[in-house]
């Protein structure tokens, strides 16, 4: 009897694994996780991409290699992903087991090709940009998040000496926990807007159209807010995040450096 209950758990166990930062012709990073499961004569594969650069991404498709096969399995995505933006898929191979597995890129097509876009004249003096401080209980992160998303955007340069930047980004970030007003499968609604949307091909994160965006904790959603400014040395502002702008990923200070970088740049008609 041991022994049977010993094989069924071998059996229902994933069979591989795989977490990866993928990119592809200097687009990226994309966070792709996936699992392959043996379900009697087939293998169901569960898989996750979230974008994490911080532009648009307008489609991609994914290469699943194993068996010593260079790509017998694809996935592909059916619709843009904005920066935080998430595809899920579930399905079924036509393979009894398979004991490891390799995520690549084939193809990646960026949503706002550079090609199309000309300097913003509002931001041709702006090379670098001090962070300052970022007011609220959610303060302190938000802060290193926006640093972080702004070396890595390749766009401006990040000075840690006020006194050497173009331009300085402050403002304030909170976050609060409220009563759950709604659960469904479908994901939580509240006051924000904030749902899962599902279709066909796999799902992805609704934003939020109100003022905060939300994630479900237990029987609480907590809400984040972030307001930010960028403020030249001349006293000017070019920009601002008011927080009223949807926001797919959720991460607010994601969505605010996104649309930095929209505004640094105007498309050529």
């Amino acid at each position: 009897m041991s022994r049977f209950v010993w094989l069924v758990s071998i059996a229902i166990c994933p069979a591989s694994a795989a977490t990866s930062l993928l990119s592809k012709d200097g687009i990226g990073p994309i966070r792709f996780e996936s699992s392959l499961t043996p379900e009697g004569k087939k293998t169901r594969i569960r898989a996750q991409a979230v974008n994490e650069s911080p532009l648009p991404i307008r489609s991609v498709r994914f290469c699943v290699a194993y068996g010593g096969k260079r790509c017998p399995y694809m996935l592909w995505t059916t619709r843009e992903l904005p920066p935080g933006g998430e595809f899920t898929w579930d399905a079924l191979i036509s393979k009894s087991r398979i004991e490891a597995h390799q995520i690549t890129i084939m193809k990646i097509e960026p949503g706002a090709p550079l090609a199309t876009k000309r300097p913003n004249p509002k931001f041709d003096e702006i090379k670098t940009i001090f962070v300052g401080e970022i007011e609220g209980n959610a303060g302190p992160m938000a802060r290193e998040r926006l640093i972080a998303l702004l070396v890595n955007s390749g766009r401006f340069s990040v000075v840690m000496d006020r006194e050497k930047a173009d331009a300085i980004l402050a403002g304030r970030a909170e976050s609060k926990d409220i009563e759950r007003v709604e659960s469904s499968s479908r994901g939580v609604s509240t006051a924000s807007g904030h749902a899962s949307i599902t279709s066909l091909g796999g799902s992805s994160s609704g934003g939020s159209s109100g003022y905060s965006s939300s994630r479900t904790t237990g029987g609480t959603v907590v809400l984040d807010t972030v307001v930010v400014r960028l403020t030249k040395s001349s006293g000017e502002i070019p920009w601002a995040w008011d927080d009223t702008k949807p926001c797919a990923s959720g991460i607010r200070s994601q969505c605010a450096v996104a649309d930095l970088l929209s505004a640094a740049a105007t498309r050529v008609e």
